[in-house]
């Protein structure tokens, strides 16, 4: 059962906490975004006939199942322009031909879910990563995803779960959803 307590055990406040990058457009994307402006506590996705603010489309996120009655709304504390160089728990962050990569050292905590099979694998003949890089849960993640074809949800990737120990040093691509795709180890796959 799934359970997000708006409170401590000391009656203080729970916050979530997450690294947001947002790649400067200098074309129209798929989905028309024409434009992105950075403003100090926003970020806005302007489209050709309307404004989208990124502030108020985290204040819409839901967490969880059980919406329908107040739990899992979250709303946005505060946005805060960071350096580039690190990532949530101080977890080294590059940018690599245009890409966020993050280098991970034996012994880090994932902050986001790692798919758990190797992509460069041809159609669906994955190979599962083996348990000498992560130790952790692995678990489904899905959601709903806006396409030019509207809401959808897409068939789920299995992933190690956020909190899995890096058992050797990796360097992560963070992909489509926010997921991670291992790029390089010292282990061999």
């Amino acid at each position: 059962i799934e359970f997000i307590a708006p409170k401590t055990r000391h009656n203080k406040d729970v916050y979530l906490i997450g690294d947001l990058w947002v790649k400067e457009l200098n074309y129209k994307s798929e989905i028309g975004i024409e434009k992105i402006n950075f403003r100090k506590d926003d970020v806005i996705l302007c489209l050709a006939k309307d404004e989208i603010s990124l502030k108020k489309v985290f204040d819409s996120i839901r967490l969880g199942g059980e919406t329908g009655y107040g739990w899992g709304r979250v709303k946005v504390k505060y946005f805060r322009e960071d350096d580039n160089s690190k990532a949530l728990g101080g977890i080294r962050a590059e940018i690599i031909n245009d890409e966020v990569v993050l280098i991970l050292e034996k012994g880090n905590h994932l902050t986001s879910h790692l798919l758990a099979a190797d992509l460069s694998c041809q159609e669906f003949n994955f190979k599962i990563l083996s348990e000498n890089f992560i130790q952790g849960s692995i678990e489904p993640f899905t959601g709903y995803a806006y396409t030019k074809e509207g809401w959808n949800i897409p068939h789920p990737f299995i992933c190690f779960a956020p909190g899995s120990v890096v058992k050797t040093d990796i360097t992560v691509k963070v992909s489509v959803f926010g997921l991670g795709i291992l790029l390089y180890s010292h282990l061999p796959v």
